[in-house]
């Protein structure tokens, strides 16, 4: 079968020649972007301005252009406030990071010692997520863009937060940390303990004998994060 036959254009061909895989990623050949055909390895392809309809660049900017001109009233207080907190416990890491922490709030609900929380809301407010009950600047700063979203210059950031967690809020994804309740940064950990060791230790107080380090796959060298569920 040749590669462009009839039902491949539809999918790889855009204007003047040009195509693009659908699947492309952002980085490595562009965010999805149409190329002209050429062969694999030229180095002096170019790129046209046009976005496949079909990549996943594309996908996430119609939703950020959706949902930015949809207005705050698109998202529920409860989103907007988990939204901020993993925005403020990991806004300058993967989006694997983002999903693992959601998935580790989502994890606790009804669950164990969080038995009595029964939302996502309750979860963040009652159980420990530094972002949220110390107001930190991430925090404040997604909480107040949120807050007025139709009108505020979009931040690219929290708005791929909203994409990367609306699944998870809606139950729609599937959990990519097979039931993690806790995490914590290491290094940051360790830091925290040198500056405040009257309020953090260099690890945690678990019980490390009853729980279980998860492989999160996806979380990248730069992502302080460690997750554990219970055995």
């Amino acid at each position: 079968m040749d590669l462009f036959d009839d039902e491949r254009k539809k999918l790889y061909f855009g204007w003047g020649d040009e195509y693009a895989h659908p699947d492309s990623p952002t980085g490595g050949g562009g965010p999805g972007y149409f190329r002209q055909a050429e062969q694999l390895g030229v180095g002096n392809a170019v790129f046209s301005k046009f976005l496949h309809p079909d990549s996943p660049a594309c996908k996430q900017n119609a939703f950020i252009m959706h949902h930015q001109s949809s207005g705050k009233s698109q998202l529920s207080e409860e989103f907007r406030l988990f939204v901020s907190t993993v925005y403020g416990e990991a806004g300058n890491s993967s989006e694997t990071s983002w999903k693992a922490i959601a998935w580790v709030m989502k994890n606790r609900i009804g669950k164990l010692e969080w038995a009595k929380f029964r939302t996502i809301k309750e979860i963040i407010e009652k159980t420990g997520f530094d972002a949220y009950t110390q107001r930190t600047k991430q925090f404040e700063k997604s909480y107040m863009y949120l807050a007025n979203r139709k009108t505020a210059a979009p931040d690219s950031t929290i708005e791929s937060i909203i994409y990367a967690l609306e699944g998870i809020y809606n139950g729609t994804d599937s959990d990519i940390t097979y039931g993690a309740v806790l995490y914590y940064s290491p290094k940051a950990q360790v830091n925290l303990h040198k500056k405040k060791p009257n309020m953090y230790n260099e690890k945690p107080s678990w019980n490390f004998d009853r729980i279980e380090e998860v492989t999160v796959k996806g979380l990248l060298a730069t992502d302080d994060f460690k997750f554990y569920r219970y055995k």
